[in-house]
């Protein structure tokens, strides 16, 4: 489980954009997008132009709605 879980995480490498916006996005002043991988999201923001992803958490996706406070901003990484 765990190994696939990184496996997904380091697909994230080509083409970031395939995963949608997460369903709380109106919440946050900046893109954030989720991979869900069995019940698991991998909640990530893509940052073009310093040309990364920016993992922000990996929880189980029966847990309460992603808020702004469950992770840093965006200047934080």
């Amino acid at each position: 489980m765990v190994r696939g879980l990184v496996q997904a995480i380091y697909s994230l490498e080509e083409f970031p954009e395939r995963c949608p916006s997460i369903p709380e996005q109106r919440e946050f002043p900046f893109g954030i997008r989720q991979l869900v991988y069995f019940s698991h999201r991998i909640i990530f923001a893509v940052e073009r132009e310093r040309e990364r992803i920016v993992i922000y958490r990996v929880y189980h996706g029966a847990r309460h709605q992603l808020a702004p406070s469950d992770i840093a901003s965006e200047g934080d990484g």
